[in-house]
């Protein structure tokens, strides 16, 4: 019997060179599609940390949050909120710009046409305002990311200052997750005092660490030990 062998009819198999030529790997950071249509689980990302549902709009009731997320609109009891963390991310960014148009900026173009600079390094500060409600039965936590954030839908009437909202939006999710505990940012936020307040350098800090405060739930501020007698957003911040 002679051996099984290729028939004649089989088409040849792919190249190896150019499916190594043709492939282009996944961008770092990005959920390929055979993970996002998995069964329902904890998504993470490549640094192992649950990746949160960004909060688009919704609305406070007496009983429950309703939030609404790219993905569903979910209503959630205020005794399921387990742990209210907000973060202060304060990035330092690095921008190389023309000299010319920082001397133009500035007003005073003598420096720029006698030469001998070409470009400048411009660092700048970016700070952005986080808060993420870690919720029982939810394996991601929801941000409100206060740039983002529907405001109106929230609180109704609104403020044309959008940190003032911000701060509204904090307040009145502590007002009534009563069961919940809250990390030191959240507390020394709602008091106002700024310079108890800590900033991460990057949001993945931020996230590490209320995942280590979610781990010691206990430890954390219990709602009894709020300061919630600032109902509004005030020009300078209290310190100790």
């Amino acid at each position: 019997m002679e051996p099984a062998g290729i028939p004649e009819s089989t088409p040849p198999g792919p190249d190896p060179e150019a499916t190594t030529r043709d492939y282009q790997p996944p961008l770092p950071g990005f959920v390929l599609r055979e993970e996002v249509d998995r069964p329902r689980g904890p998504l993470r990302h490549e640094r192992s940390l649950p990746l949160p549902m960004r909060v688009k709009t919704g609305a406070f009731r007496d009983d429950r949050l309703v939030v609404e997320t790219a993905q569903e609109t979910l209503e959630i009891p205020w005794e399921l909120v387990r742990l209210v963390a907000l973060g202060a991310v304060l990035e330092h960014r690095e921008t190389d710009t023309d000299a010319y148009n920082i001397e133009k900026m500035m007003g005073g173009v003598s420096r720029m046409l006698r030469g001998g600079v070409d470009k400048s390094k411009v660092v700048s500060k970016h700070e952005s305002f986080y808060l993420d409600l870690y919720v029982q039965g939810l394996h991601e936590p929801l941000r409100f990311d206060a740039a983002l954030v529907n405001y109106r839908a929230f609180l109704g009437r609104v403020s044309y200052v959008s940190f003032q909202n911000f701060f509204r939006l904090v307040h009145g999710i502590a007002e009534r997750a009563r069961s919940a505990r809250y990390t030191p940012n959240a507390r020394h936020f709602l008091a106002w005092r700024r310079d108890h307040l800590h900033h991460s350098s990057a949001l993945h800090e931020f996230e590490a660490d209320s995942m280590a405060r979610l781990a010691d739930l206990e430890a954390q501020q219990a709602w009894s030990d709020l300061d919630l007698s600032r109902t509004t957003w005030a020009e300078e911040w209290a310190e100790d």
